[in-house]
C-alpha cells in the first residue's frame, strides 16, 4: 500500500523529508504523493515539520510500524501487569492503542475492590480527551503539537474541559515534563485519570492508564499512583522491546 510506504519512509528518516523525496523515493506522480499526504495528514497520521517544508508522522502514526509488536503481542506481555497493577491500585487500569483520532482499548483489568470505573476491550474512545491527548502530543514537536490542535476541534466534555488550544497546550507542557497526564474531572465529571506512554524504541505506542472516581483517587495520591503507573509502562515496553 502506498500509504504505508509513505509512513514508513517517513518514519525511517533522521530529518523531515520533503514532499520531492517522498515522489522520488515512491517513485510515482506528484498528484498521487499530494493525494496521499492530504488524506494522511487530515487523518492526523502524518504532520509538517516546524520549518513548513518536511514531513513527521503525527500522533495517529506513534502506533504505527509493521515491524513493532502486535497488539496480540503487546496485550500477552501486559497482562499480567495491568492485573497486577489493578490490585496494586484499587482502581481500574487500562490499556490502551492510538489509531487515527481514537484510543483503542486492549485490556481492561478491574481492582475487585467494589464500583469503579470500566470499559471492554475493542472500545474507541477520543484521542484527545485530555489525558490521552496530553501524552500522546507530549511526545511531539511542540510547535506540531500545536499545530496539530490548531487544526482539529477541541471537543468539550464536561465544564472542566481545556476550553481552546492554547489551554490544553498548558496541560501538554505539564505533561511533558512530568512523563504523564493527568485529568482531573475534564473528561467524565466526578472521575480522574491519570495516563502514561509505553514507549518501543522510544517511540509511543500504546497509553496506560487509571481511570476512577474522584473520591477513590484523591489528588494527594495522583504523583505516586503515576509513578506506579510509569513504571510498568517501562517494564512493558522493555518486554516488547526484547520479543
Amino acid at each position: 500500500m502506498r500509504a504505508v510506504a509513505v509512513l514508513e519512509f517517513v518514519a525511517e528518516r533522521s530529518v523531515p523529508p520533503t514532499f520531492m523525496e517522498i515522489v522520488r523515493a515512491l517513485g510515482v506522480s506528484k498528484s498521487t504523493v499530494h493525494g496521499l499526504l492530504g488524506t494522511l495528514e487530515s487523518v492526523g497520521w502524518i504532520g509538517r515539520s516546524p520549518d513548513g517544508f518536511g514531513y513527521i508522522l503525527g500522533p495517529g502514526a506513534l502506533a504505527f510500524g509493521r515491524r513493532g509488536p502486535s497488539d496480540r503481542e503487546l496485550r500477552e506481555a501486559a497482562e499480567p501487569l495491568v492485573r497486577e497493577l489493578a490490585r496494586e491500585i484499587g482502581e481500574t487500569v487500562f490499556l490502551g492503542v492510538p489509531d487515527g483520532g481514537k484510543v483503542v482499548v486492549q485490556l481492561v483489568a478491574e481492582s475487585g475492590r467494589g464500583m469503579g470505573i470500566s470499559s471492554h476491550p475493542g472500545i474507541r474512545l477520543p484521542i484527545l480527551a485530555p489525558a490521552f491527548g496530553r501524552v500522546v502530543l507530549a511526545a511531539m514537536d511542540p510547535f506540531e503539537a500545536r499545530r496539530y490542535l490548531d487544526g482539529h476541534r477541541i471537543p468539550r466534555f464536561s465544564e472542566r474541559s481545556p476550553a481552546d488550544a492554547a489551554a490544553y497546550m498548558v496541560g501538554v507542557d505539564i505533561a511533558r515534563e512530568a512523563g504523564y497526564a493527568h485529568d482531573d474531572e475534564e473528561y467524565i465529571p466526578g472521575a480522574r485519570a491519570i495516563a502514561v506512554p509505553v514507549r518501543w524504541r522510544s517511540r509511543v505506542i500504546a497509553l496506560l492508564w487509571v481511570a476512577a472516581f474522584a473520591s477513590g483517587l484523591p489528588r494527594e495520591a495522583v504523583e505516586a499512583t503515576a509513578r506506579r503507573l510509569l513504571s510498568a509502562a517501562q517494564t512493558i515496553g522493555s518486554m516488547v522491546e526484547h520479543d
